[in-house]
Parts: C-alpha cells; sequence; structure tokens
C-alpha cells in the first residue's frame, strides 16, 4: 500500500491490509480468499451479516465488526 498506493491493490490486497492476519495456523491471505470465494466481491462482503462473515474460516466476531466497520466507514463518507 505505502509503495503502490491503495487504489493499485487488489480486492484480496486491501482484504489481507484490513484483515492484518489470519486464523490459526493459517496465512491472511487465505482467508481474504475464502471471503472473495464465498461472497465473490467487496459488494457482497460489505452486505452480509455479521453472522455470515464468521462462517468463513479465520472470520471471528473481532474480524467480522472490522469489516462491517470499514464499510460503514466508507458509507458514511459517500453520504
Amino acid at each position: 500500500m505505502i509503495t503502490l498506493g491503495a487504489r493499485n491493490l487488489t480486492d484480496r490486497e486491501l482484504l489481507v491490509t484490513l484483515l492484518g492476519r489470519g486464523g490459526r495456523g493459517e496465512s491472511v491471505v487465505v482467508t481474504a480468499e475464502r471471503l472473495l470465494g464465498r461472497f465473490r466481491n467487496l459488494n457482497r462482503i460489505a452486505a452480509a451479516p455479521i453472522k455470515e462473515l464468521t462462517e468463513i474460516k479465520g472470520i471471528g466476531q473481532a474480524k467480522a465488526t472490522q469489516i462491517k466497520a470499514a464499510f460503514e466507514i466508507r458509507k458514511r463518507i459517500n453520504k
């Protein structure tokens, strides 16, 4: 992000940056790929309820609320 800027990162790379670390014994990249595999894109991730986000291995309530908060910030900025 520092070198390329946020605009030049893939959805996966942005999720990796947001999540910070993966679940036990797994890379955060794997967790980000699971999110994109299940929801297909950032808009669907943003719309997903916390309960659905926590169904993804590596996403607990803390990470799910972090994801929801990030998308809520975007929503408020866009108003």
